[in-house]
């Protein structure tokens, strides 16, 4: 269920606005957005990437300096110990191929997914033991590993971490791990002025900040950006403030002269037009967090950072063919969760959903999750069962902080960790009845908090769109994760036709009759199973019956506008993002 508001924030800011910017809709798009103060509105306008280099406030910068430089110095082997995932990927390449230059003795190691789970642990440092490593930095991890820290300190190895997660709390108090830095912008003993930053865009300030002492080739600065804009994207970072800064720059080179990554990336993964943020969302971005997932990232850090042709054209391949694998993987784990879900008569009543299934692969719970929180608009949790142990990770609602909930059950989980809207946790099997009901029955969740907010940027029919309105919402750009597309509406169009494309039958073309009495068309990225399914919930009745029958169909839509290019041709394209039938 939703509800569409129009928003209409800061209006008496309208007027200071537009005399900057001297348009009507871009004036108040940014008043909605709270873009309002008049700096603030020529930074948000322009190119201005120097604050992507700030460090001020990021907490022990000078003390990881000084152990890095010694390393460097006297020969000292380093081991940057990164995450499988795609930040984590490339933090590790993006810290390696920076402290090659600088002529450090760097090798790296990710965990495997399977047999290691997520960060440093001891068997990693035993290896570290091994290899006379003198300094361990950690990069997207770390801020929480007590035990391999302190075993890495105990046998005296110094410790960097370099992380973007939240601490350990206990008791209201921050635990600390017993490194030699740690650089977090979301510690206690931070200042940092933004905290949402990826775990790549820390480790790209570390780098920045000691590259002072070295000749730091331009080239590299260039790429090592490129890696950081990829990560805030992937790691669905809030796209403002420097975020923003960030990955226009970030996009702007993997455009204009992209590391040998991005370039094989885009080129094996079949991504013909300029890579904007949705290609690296929803198509790169996944693919290279399939090797984390369904294989291990090892050696595709080492294809990345060895900048060899051959070796990178090998691993895109593989991703592209692991990422094949790991949509099979969610379709499946999707289509098993629905049937758990529509087969509980108490899940109306449930505020938290939670299914479990041998068939839900543990790599993609994630996906799986996050697919049924949007569906339902309800905290959801996907949960992988092997040997009588359940793995699992959870994504929430902006109303339910998925983090501080799991605490408050932390007794019956083994272990867990994350934020407020994304977790990963593992239990025993025995506990899963005990743990849904404890969700459930202690949830604050009010009838209102699951309606989903749909916020319109403005009431815009789509008879009048034109490209100039196009190119003017494109100032406000990159769109991403707080800084969404711009979000137009429509209403009282009466539906004539419905085409469905796509291999599985996902893509849907409306036509429709406007008030103006126009037709025009418009796309849905939605299954049609889904959509028919829709309609019958509300009048029980067929959708395509109906329409065959001459009986009125009327929608109201939400929609982005996107440029639609085919054989040289651009067209202007109407993209629903939501809608609701009404007779």
């Amino acid at each position: 269920m939703q509800k569409w508001f129009l928003k209409n924030r800061n209006a008496e800011s309208y007027s200071a606005v537009k005399s900057i910017v001297k348009d009507d809709l871009l004036a108040k798009v940014l008043c909605n957005r709270g873009v309002v103060d008049a700096d603030e509105v020529i930074d948000y306008l322009n190119d201005d990437y120097t604050k992507i280099y700030r460090t001020d406030g990021l907490p022990d910068m000078e003390v990881a300096r000084e152990i890095i430089k010694d390393a460097i110095e006297n020969h000292k082997k380093i081991r940057i110990v990164g995450d499988y995932d795609s930040d984590g990927i490339m933090s590790t390449t993006l810290l390696l191929r920076s402290l090659k230059s600088f002529g450090a003795e760097a090798s790296f190691e990710v965990p495997d997914r399977k047999l290691d789970g997520y960060g440093i642990n001891k068997r990693i440092v035993d290896g570290c033991i091994k290899d006379d490593v003198a300094v361990i930095i950690t990069c997207d991890n770390g801020v929480s590993a007590f035990e391999a820290v302190k075993y890495a300190k105990d046998n005296g190895i110094k410790v960097i971490v370099t992380d973007h997660h939240l601490p350990k709390i206990e008791d209201g108090k921050e635990i600390s791990v017993e490194a030699d830095a740690i650089i977090d912008p979301k510690v206690e003993k931070s200042s940092y002025p933004f905290k949402e930053i990826c775990g790549a865009f820390v480790a790209f300030k570390l780098i920045t900040y000691i590259s002072k002492d070295y000749d730091f080739n331009p080239d590299l600065i260039d790429e090592i950006i490129q890696y950081a804009a990829f990560a805030t994207i992937t790691d669905i970072m809030p796209l403002l403030d420097e975020n923003r800064d960030l990955v226009k720059r970030g996009l702007q080179l993997m455009n204009s002269r992209p590391a040998k990554v991005f370039y094989h990336l885009k080129n094996e993964l079949k991504v013909d037009k300029e890579i904007n943020v949705f290609h690296i969302g929803f198509i790169l971005g996944p693919s290279v967090n399939a090797i984390g997932r369904l294989s291990n990232a090892n050696h595709a850090i080492a294809a990345f950072e060895s900048c060899d042709d051959d070796s990178i054209i090998a691993i895109c391949k593989e991703l592209y063919a692991l990422n094949q694998e790991r949509k099979d993987l969610t379709e499946l784990g999707y289509d098993v969760a629905i049937k758990e879900i529509e087969a509980d008569e108490a899940f109306e009543d449930k505020d938290i959903i939670i299914v479990k299934s041998k068939d839900i692969e543990r790599s993609v719970a994630g996906i799986v999750a996050g697919r049924l929180k949007e569906r339902y608009y309800k905290p959801a949790i996907a949960l992988y069962e092997e040997d009588g142990v359940l793995y699992g990770s959870a994504r929430s609602i902006e109303e339910y902080n998925i983090f501080d909930e799991l605490n408050k059950a932390k007794e019956l989980l083994n272990s867990f960790g994350g934020h407020k809207l994304a977790a990963g946790l593992e239990l025993k099997l025995d506990n899963y009845d005990d743990f849904v009901r404890f969700l459930n029955e202690n949830s604050t969740l009010t009838d209102e908090d699951k309606i989903e907010k749909i916020y319109i940027d403005a009431f815009y029919p789509i008879d009048f769109q034109k490209f100039s309105t196009y190119d003017t919402i494109e100032k406000l750009k990159p769109f991403g994760e707080k800084n969404p597309a711009v979000l137009f509406a429509d209403k009282d169009l009466i539906l004539k036709d419905i085409s469905v494309f796509g291999q599985n039958r996902s893509v849907i073309k409306l036509k429709f009759r406007t008030k103006l009495d126009n037709i025009m068309m418009a796309i849905l990225f939605y299954k049609e199973d889904e959509f028919k399914k829709d309609y019958e919930d509300q009048f029980n009745s067929d959708i395509y019956r109906d329409l065959a029958s001459g009986k009125e169909i009327i929608m109201d839509i939400c929609y982005n506008l996107r440029i639609n290019e085919y054989m040289n041709n651009k067209n202007l394209e109407i993209n629903i993002k939501h809608f609701r039938f009404r007779r």
